[in-house]
Formats: structure tokens, C-alpha cells, sequence
């Protein structure tokens, strides 16, 4: 079996201190994906504390 190369990435919509990850590639391929724990560890006070936490209603009357 080949070594593979980690890939690392995050998916920044309102979590950036939390949803890290590592993908370990072989042959072009997603082997193995890990979530990166040392990452919330040095960012946490990055997150940001004035997001939606809700869900919200766009209320439009009819004709408007």
C-alpha cells in the first residue's frame, strides 16, 4: 500500500473553530478522513458569537 498525502481543510460557514478535518489521499482518492481536535483547541475564542442560532421566517404578505 502507498503512503498517502493529508490533505487538511475546513468548512468555514460559522464554525471555523470547530469543523476542521484531514483526508488522507491515495491514488487520487479519499482514504481515511479525521477531524482535526487541535484545531478548536488553538482557535476557540475565534468563533463567532453573534451568528444565527435560529432559524428565522421571512414573513411577506400576499401582494407585497
Amino acid at each position: 500500500m502507498t503512503a498517502g498525502k493529508t490533505v487538511k481543510g475546513t468548512y468555514h460557514h460559522d464554525c471555523p473553530d470547530t469543523c476542521a478535518w484531514e483526508v488522507t489521499v491515495r491514488d487520487g482518492r479519499g482514504a481515511n478522513t479525521l477531524t482535526n481536535l487541535g484545531l478548536g483547541r488553538r482557535l476557540g475564542s475565534a468563533a463567532f458569537h453573534d451568528t444565527l442560532v435560529e432559524v428565522e421566517r421571512l414573513v411577506v404578505r400576499e401582494g407585497e
